[in-house]
């Protein structure tokens, strides 16, 4: 309620998203006229007027010089390798660091060495106890090794590997779940590596909220885009007159010089967002998913994809059955609502704490994904939990 009413009561905000000083009305239209304008500006002009014309002005105005001149014009989009992985045959695509392909990937990597099909779907508290440590250990890897490349060597090829895959599932116990979670240990990816593949930090002299959108067009050509300003409303600056609310991803970095998160000129913030596509062994598209939902993007989309895969579920029942989450950031393995309540007593025998959420809870993301089955039909599902849709010409 505060941060609404200071929302509200924001000069540049309020107008547009609080008319009359009220929430919109359910049904009403939110019109955002400087928005347009922006969008107008970057269409006819490309992204120049962006990072050096009239809306990089307006951002070192409106940030009072927090963000300058050359802090834009020095920016710059990077294209990197995906993480390229298998799981059941299927090709997985996922996202490079600084973002979480690796821990999707990783997860996967473990899971595969489980007939997962065996187990009777999403409620058998064996699957998911299996589910929840593969999280939690790839996880922990992603934590102590997944960040900005322009600053350190992520030894990728390392962790997701199969080799190190068997060595990380052999940690997973089936009569006794790892307990605190922030005890699982950290592995040691560097001995999957190839010899000619450098490790360590590298000299950086040297280097150069949340939306999902999941498309696929007549061609297979297929985007995941996962796009964030990080907390809800991010810093709650508004750029005036153009319409758009700066992130806070600058919460990311750490005060510790030591993390591989140090607060450090031009370094970018790592995220678990995790935009991902999945191939038929003949290269045609098989799935688009990603989902927004902060700690909970990865296991989000891993839920999903072994609930299509492995249990032979539909999009749309796969997409709304409960979740899990499992990290080493956890007091306890978070489960939304609508697991029975024997699969629940049997996870605490297993030595797990368990916090149960509400059912389609927006915790827990909201998956928008498309799906493409043998035959060549094309089905898209948007999200439950979050008021997604899908739609095609």
């Amino acid at each position: 309620t505060n941060l609404y009413g200071w929302m509200a009561d924001c000069p540049v905000i309020g107008p547009v998203y609080f008319p009359d000083g009220l929430l919109p009305a359910v049904g009403s239209t939110l019109v955002q006229e400087d928005l347009a304008y922006a969008l107008g500006l970057i269409a006819e002009e490309g992204p120049k007027v962006f990072y050096r014309g009239e809306i990089a002005d307006a951002i070192v105005e409106t940030t009072g010089g927090w963000v300058r001149h050359q802090d834009l014009q020095r920016y710059a989009a990077i294209i990197r390798e995906p993480v390229i992985s298998d799981y059941r045959g299927y090709t997985v695509i996922g996202a490079p660091p600084i973002v979480a392909g690796v821990k999707i990937a990783q997860t996967l990597n473990m899971l595969e060495l489980y007939n997962m099909a065996d187990f009777d779907g999403w409620a058998d508290p064996m699957a998911v106890h299996i589910m929840s440590q593969a999280m939690l250990l790839a996880d922990q890897d992603r934590l102590a090794y997944v960040t900005d490349p322009d600053f350190f060597d992520v030894p990728v090829a390392g962790l997701i590997s199969q080799e190190y895959a068997v060595e990380r599932a052999q940690l997973i116990d089936l009569e006794q779940a790892i307990s605190p979670p922030w005890s699982a240990p950290v592995g040691d990816p560097h001995a999957y590596m190839s010899t000619t593949e450098p490790t360590g930090m590298l000299d950086p002299e040297e280097s150069v909220s949340t939306t999902q959108i999941s498309v696929l067009d007549a061609d297979g050509n297929a985007v995941s885009l996962t796009q964030t300003i990080s907390a809800f409303w991010g810093s709650r600056v508004m750029i005036d007159g153009y319409g758009f609310i700066m992130s806070n991803h600058l919460t990311q970095l750490s005060s510790d010089p030591d993390s591989l998160s140090a607060l450090a000129p031009y370094r970018r913030t790592r995220t678990v967002i995790a935009p991902t596509i999945l191939r038929y062994p003949d290269g045609n598209v098989y799935m688009v998913i990603g989902t927004p939902g902060a700690g909970r993007i990865p296991s989000t989309i891993i839920c999903t994809i072994v609930n299509v895969i492995d249990f032979g579920m539909s999009l749309e029942d796969a997409i709304m059955a409960p979740k899990i989450c499992s990290r080493p950031g956890f007091l306890e393995l978070r489960m939304e609502g609508g697991y029975p309540e024997e699969t629940i007593q049997a996870l605490e025998a297993l030595g797990h704490s368990i916090r149960v959420h509400g059912e389609l809870d927006l915790f827990f993301g909201g998956v928008n994904a498309i799906i493409v089955d043998e035959d060549g039909v094309i089905t898209g599902v948007g999200s439950f939990r979050r008021d997604g849709a899908a739609a095609t010409p």
